[in-house]
């Protein structure tokens, strides 16, 4: 009788340790599968990232037509680039992250839009489009800021943007748009 005494006593200390693991276990479970199955309500929760509005803004509205060509060289449909407007702004949003200039220095911004009515998917290097220049100087700049390769899926238009830093006191500032080995068209800028 004391040998089954000491086999009773021996398996009733563990039993509070295997009740205790699997109430653990049940624990998790239940935290997981609840965690899980939560409804997410979309716009509760305003996280995105914001930047303050534009110190000057300037209606373009320039629509331009470029050639698309195949790897032959063929042309086989048109590409429109539409440059929306300029804006002259201290911040900036760069892969999802805010970018604020440096004293003395601000952001030009050019907003497009790229239409594609070919049948196929395209990638585009906007900014081979577009250059500028400032304070009169023959220096052509390409933007610092962009969205290239912008991929404009067929029968499609894309809206994107061409950033150059500037500084606060450039004057004269012109935009040269156009094919890299073709005619510019020169349009100046008057942001105020």
């Amino acid at each position: 009788m004391n040998r089954n005494y000491r086999n009773i006593t021996k398996h009733t200390f563990f039993i509070p340790g295997i009740i205790a693991a699997l109430v653990l276990i049940s624990v998790i479970i239940f935290a997981s599968t609840r965690s899980s199955s939560e409804v997410v309500t979309i716009g509760e929760d305003n996280s995105r990232v914001s930047i303050a509005k534009p110190k000057a803004v300037q209606t373009l509205s320039k629509t331009y037509e470029f050639p698309l060509k195949d790897d032959a060289g063929k042309e086989v449909s048109k590409l429109k680039f539409v440059i929306e407007n300029a804006e002259l702004r201290d911040e900036v949003i760069v892969k999802g992250k805010r970018a604020i200039s440096v004293e003395g220095r601000t952001f030009l911004i050019i907003n497009a839009k790229i239409t594609n009515s070919y049948s196929k998917t395209i990638a585009v290097n906007a900014r081979d489009y577009l250059r500028m220049t400032v304070n009169n100087s023959s220096d052509k700049t390409a933007a610092d800021i962009h969205n290239d390769p912008v991929e404009v899926l067929a029968d499609s238009t894309k809206t994107t943007r061409l950033g150059f830093p500037i500084n606060d006191e450039d004057k004269n500032i012109t935009l040269l748009i156009g094919e890299l080995t073709g005619k510019k068209e020169t349009v100046k800028l008057d942001l105020k």
